[in-house]
């Protein structure tokens, strides 16, 4: 399995939800690991998928979501972050902790679904690690 190191400040993320949720999130500014909502059964954490290296997977971003008996609309929330994920999939990237959100914005599924489409990597099989500009400075002292 390849691994990428990725500039954390460098990317972009997408996390699918719910509008009405969507709305408490920006608000908030911040992904909770531990939501209130506790009908999905999963990984837990804080799940997302990577603007500049991830893959469009239905059934692991947001399959769940629709299939649902409800008229919720499903979107995506675009940000930034500075919170180091643990690790990153080309399907999902994985935080253990709250992640801060930066500059957080709505998008429609399909905005945000057009988005990870035009990622045309050769290799399925890879892991994300992310840096943060402090594990830079490290490195160089």
């Amino acid at each position: 399995m390849d691994e990428i190191k990725v500039k954390l400040a460098e990317d972009s993320f997408i996390h699918f939800t719910y509008l009405s949720r969507a709305h408490v999130i920006v608000s908030g500014g911040k992904l909770l690991s531990d939501a209130p909502h506790k009908e999905f059964v999963g990984i837990a954490g804080v799940q997302a998928v990577s603007v500049g290296h991830g893959r469009h997977v239905p059934g692991v971003q947001y399959d769940r979501l629709l299939n649902r008996d409800n008229d919720e609309i499903l979107v995506a929330i675009l940000f930034k972050t500075n919170t180091l994920p643990r690790i990153g999939y080309p399907e999902e990237i994985i935080w253990d902790n709250d992640v801060n959100l930066i500059n957080p914005k709505i998008i429609s599924k399909d905005k945000a679904v057009s988005m990870l489409t035009q990622n045309t990597k050769e290799v399925d099989d890879y892991t994300l690690m992310y840096e943060s500009l402090f594990h830079e400075l490290l490195e160089i002292i």
